[in-house]
């Protein structure tokens, strides 16, 4: 990174890039339901109170394992193919 230098990340303010700092759809969902259960306004265990959380975790291991799995039977695949050479 000793080429990197200050306003060439591509934004448009010209600074330095920081990164995605912001709370995102899942955390502003997860503190309203939290909100929700704290003043009274909902009645939900508090495992659904969290769900946006676990969930969105659920979907990116499988996500990550449908990727893992298609990699496998290519690559078992491959495999079998370039055996009959």
């Amino acid at each position: 990174m000793a080429n990197w230098k200050p306003g060439t990340s591509g934004n448009s303010s010209g600074g330095y890039y920081r990164g995605n700092n912001g709370v995102g759809f899942v955390g502003l969902l997860t503190l309203l339901f939290i909100g929700l259960k704290l003043t009274g306004f909902i009645d939900w265990p508090w495992l659904w109170v969290l769900a946006p959380i676990w969930l969105s975790i659920a979907l990116w291991i499988i996500i990550i394992g449908l990727a893992l799995a298609a990699a496998i039977v290519v690559h078992v695949l491959d495999k079998y193919a370039n055996k009959g050479e």
